[in-house]
């Protein structure tokens, strides 16, 4: 079976583990668990540009073969004094690895992303780089990578990596160099940012025609009509999109700088709804466009389990949603889930793919109740 770094680091860095580095980092929990879920792949992409560099693979080599030997007790540093130690050796290497500007980019992103604060991620990056460079280490076996082999594995892993990043914090580290190892990157932003200006005077119009008809149907829904028609054509645009030949990397552009994440929010309590389901929903679409067989289903089932955590976080507040909010809710998901249902359709048919039907399953009983 092929390699997936992304898979291999979420299955060792276990709900204990994470709980763990939580509590004696002292931070919540659930911004944690974001937090690594994004930190994951961009790691990643930031170490697959610096295999790049001259000089870079080996460096990457060298770092990955010592911390594979000291993986066996990686959770067993991540208590009390020990955790110190390893969260200055791991954000040494971040910094030595990715350059300081480029680790700071980094901080600053998943910060935005998470919630949590730029010096807390910044610990969580030397906390949980040890172990992305232990389990890339593991991958070379007793006689550990030099510098082809490493720069091979990782340039294999581009189009996974592309594919786990979630789509708001791909949006944030857009031009901040942690992506530039990641393939037609660049040359995808520039036609999914020429798509984006062609969709920005259909949203206008929209907006208008929004609130037009809300001046029959009371102030209340006019608060929601407009964001809502934004959001619903930025998500119509992006999942609706047709690009059955692009490679996943470009796929992942276009999710970073698809009109959406500039959407008006949709707030219910401290939860943007209108951002949490475009993120999940952008990512579902993507995991299952890359679903062929079972080795690409195994694949994208952490990521459907990660798009399962999202959902249900719009599931925990959606109770004290007003009516207008409700409705607005439903209005968002509706549309974009029959357009997914023909993609969904596609996927359960295909042999040995049956471990995604449970995860699937569940992610459209939880949308059906959240719009209901």
């Amino acid at each position: 079976m092929a390699i997936d770094l992304v898979s291999l680091i979420k299955q060792f860095l276990t709900p204990d583990m994470v709980q763990k580095l939580a509590a004696t980092l002292g931070l919540d929990a659930t911004q944690t668990q974001t937090a690594i879920g994004g930190a994951i792949p961009a790691l990643l992409a930031g170490m697959a540009g610096t295999a790049k560099q001259p000089g870079g693979a080996q460096r990457l080599a060298e770092a990955a073969n010592q911390q594979a030997s000291a993986l066996d007790g990686f959770a067993g540093m991540l208590d009390g004094s020990s955790q110190a130690g390893l969260v200055e050796t791991g954000s040494k290497l971040v910094g030595s690895l990715l350059g300081s500007n480029t680790q700071t980019a980094l901080s600053s992103a998943i910060s935005t992303f998470s919630g949590l604060g730029q010096g807390a991620v910044t610990a969580l990056l030397g906390a949980i780089a040890p172990a992305v460079l232990g389990i890339i280490g593991k991958q070379g076996g007793a006689q550990g990578f030099n510098a082809e082999s490493l720069g091979a594995l990782l340039g294999s892993q581009k189009n996974a990596i592309a594919g786990a990043l979630p789509s708001r914090l791909g949006g944030l580290l857009e031009g901040s160099g942690v992506l530039d190892g990641l393939e037609n990157v660049a040359g995808a932003a520039k036609t999914a940012g020429a798509s984006a200006k062609q969709y920005a005077g259909a949203s206008a119009a929209a907006a208008a025609n929004a609130a037009q008809a809300t001046a029959k149907g009371g102030r209340s829904w006019a608060v929601w009509a407009i964001p809502l028609a934004l959001v619903v054509l930025g998500l119509w645009y992006f999942v609706g999109r047709q690009t059955p030949d692009a490679p996943p990397a470009e796929r992942f552009v276009n999710k970073a700088v698809a009109p959406v994440t500039t959407a008006p929010p949709l707030l219910i309590g401290n939860l943007d709804v209108a951002q949490t389901l475009t993120d999940s929903l952008g990512t579902l679409k993507t995991s299952l466009e890359g679903v062929s067989d079972a080795a690409s289903a195994q694949t994208a089932l952490p990521q459907l389990q990660n798009v399962t955590a999202e959902i249900d976080k719009v599931g925990a507040v959606i109770g004290n949603a007003t009516a207008e909010q409700k409705a607005a809710v439903k209005g968002l998901i509706d549309p974009i889930v029959a357009q997914l249902n023909p993609v969904i359709d596609r996927v359960l048919a295909l042999p040995g793919v049956e471990a995604l039907k449970p995860t699937i399953d569940g992610i459209k009983a939880k949308l059906a109740s959240i719009a209901s």
